[in-house]
């Protein structure tokens, strides 16, 4: 026998069998491989993982053989014709994954593997396996609830949106009204009807809202922003809130940055107003309210500093923690402690960053920072920011509805049928058609041939989208205006609504002046 033979064949030495030993007691996966990819050592938990039997483990099989008995097996997530391929994918990760990551397999049977390779000093190739299906499957049932309960928070929105409309919209009508028919103190119960109907309003959109993006179903569409641009969405709205609260706000002059920011331009606006709107709420009236601006780092800050209270120091950590008002429940201040929460979401899903400093008694700042995305010569030209566009059915003339034409309404709420019959009742000669069904409003429609239709988009028997694309189908029905009048309030839903070919789109509760507005912009469009 040769010295080599010898070598070959002999037993291993004490701290080999002890190191093995080890080896095999660990409940991770572990498969030891040589420079050609066959197997060294094999441990028990491997064995198990992959019904690998004893004689096969110790018959030292390439890693090939490995994969062919794990197809054998039904393992693999992949169709018979995808054979060679899986195998090709599945040796390039060995030969690439050299300690700088890892993969996850999911079985067949459900089990999920994480696996990583690392070369070892003495030129061997020690891969890993670790079973990581009860941690996967917590994600997979953590993920399925929150998207349980986005989907339960969207159909409650629609619940309640809906009996809100109601409520909110007689009260407008009384609001209408109450120079003729109310006293002073009817119409401060009227104004604290609707004030309370559109508080409750902005609650249940903060709530869908931050149950959306912790859901992961609020879409994120970065593009190449100007700070200019966005400042500019926010200040039509920041301002008369500011103005009502007896607030002076500084604005910064963005043009000195020729910067242009990765961000989607709604939800930096949303995030933004959402700080600057606590700033004028909680700063007392007669105080300032500066916005501070600039590039550093690869990032572009806006700070908003008020002069308010501040927040005290043992409830700093508590800011961002959603529907915690920090102690200002009692106070007169309307809130539902989730606009913070909501912000930091949003930023992050941005890839930015938020953050505050605060002094008791001397104020805050609140500052976003959003990823910069070159300078506005480097991107080439930039569309120039479009005037801001008219309220959802505001006519940009302000011309006041007149009457003289026939309207069906396609709604089935009853309460919101009375509701819209009673606003086209202040009106002089208008024609008030009502169905509670899309099939019962598309015979009216036919029958009847209106100037315009209302039409509710979720409806029992069959959609608005659906509505519309038999109305448009109907030479008789094809050329009437649509409008929609819906409690889907999504940026996603407006656009599909849009594209769907609505002549106006609406949200409940609706803006009753608006919605006279939007009706007599349709009606002189068509001349009628």
């Amino acid at each position: 026998m040769h010295a080599s033979d010898s070598e070959t064949t002999r037993p291993p030495a004490t701290g080999e069998n002890d190191l093995h030993a080890a080896l095999h007691a660990i409940r991770y996966g572990i498969l030891l491989l040589d420079a050609e990819f066959r197997a060294v050592f094999i441990n028990q938990a491997f064995r198990r993982m992959w019904r690998l039997p004893d004689a096969m483990a110790d018959s030292h099989p390439s890693f090939a053989q490995l994969l062919e008995h794990g197809w054998s097996q039904g393992f693999y997530r992949v169709q018979e014709g995808d054979h060679d391929r899986y195998f090709a994918e599945r040796m390039a990760q060995v030969e690439r994954l050299d300690g700088s990551g890892q993969v996850r397999l999911d079985l067949q049977d459900g089990r999920h593997l994480l696996f990583e390779s690392v070369t070892l000093p003495n030129g061997q190739r020690m891969l890993t396996y670790a079973d990581v299906s009860p941690l996967v499957e917590a994600v997979q049932a953590a993920e399925s609830a929150n998207r349980a309960k986005a989907d339960f928070l969207s159909g409650m929105s629609h619940e309640l949106r809906t009996p809100l409309n109601a409520v909110i919209g007689f009260a407008q009508l009384l609001e209408m009204q109450a120079r003729d028919r109310l006293s002073a103190q009817q119409a401060g119960f009227v104004e604290y009807i609707r004030r309370g109907g559109d508080h409750l309003l902005r609650l249940i959109d903060d709530v869908l809202s931050f149950a959306k993006v912790d859901a992961g179903k609020l879409p994120v569409r970065p593009e190449a922003v100007r700070p200019a641009d966005l400042l500019d969405d926010i200040r039509p709205i920041v301002m008369p809130l500011a103005e009502q609260a007896q607030i002076f706000v500084d604005w910064p002059d963005p043009s000195g940055f020729p910067l242009l920011l990765q961000a989607d331009r709604m939800r930096a606006a949303q995030a933004l107003l959402n700080l600057l709107s606590n700033a004028v709420k909680y700063s007392p009236a007669g105080s300032r309210v500066r916005l501070e601006c600039g590039p550093g780092d690869g990032m572009f800050r806006i700070a908003v500093h008020d002069e308010g209270p501040g927040i005290p120091y043992d409830r700093q950590g508590e800011v961002f923690q959603p529907f915690n008002r920090l102690g200002r429940e009692a106070g007169g201040i309307e809130g539902s402690g989730i606009g913070l929460a909501l912000t930091r979401k949003l930023v992050a899903s941005m890839q930015g960053r938020i953050g505050f400093s605060s002094r008791p008694g001397e104020g805050s700042c609140f500052w976003i920072e959003l990823p910069l995305a070159g300078r506005v010569e480097e991107a080439g030209p930039v569309a120039a920011t479009p005037p801001p566009e008219a309220k959802e059915g505001e006519d940009e003339t302000g011309v006041v509805l007149r009457g003289g034409f026939s309207l069906l309404y396609i709604e089935d709420n009853a309460p919101n049928r009375v509701l819209m019959q009673h606003v086209m009742a202040t009106l002089p000669d208008v024609r008030y058609l009502a169905a509670a069904s899309g099939a019962e409003g598309l015979a009216a429609a036919r029958a009847s041939r209106p100037d315009v239709i209302i039409t509710d988009i979720n409806m029992p028997d069959m959609n608005g989208y659906e509505v519309l694309q038999h109305l448009r189908a109907a030479p008789e029905t094809a050329a009437i205006p649509v409008l929609a009048l819906t409690s889907d309030v999504h940026p996603e839903a407006i656009e599909r609504g849009r594209a769907a070919g609505f002549d106006l789109y609406i949200t409940k509760p609706v803006d009753l002046a608006a919605l006279l507005r939007g009706l007599d912009r349709l009606l002189r469009s068509r001349a009628i």
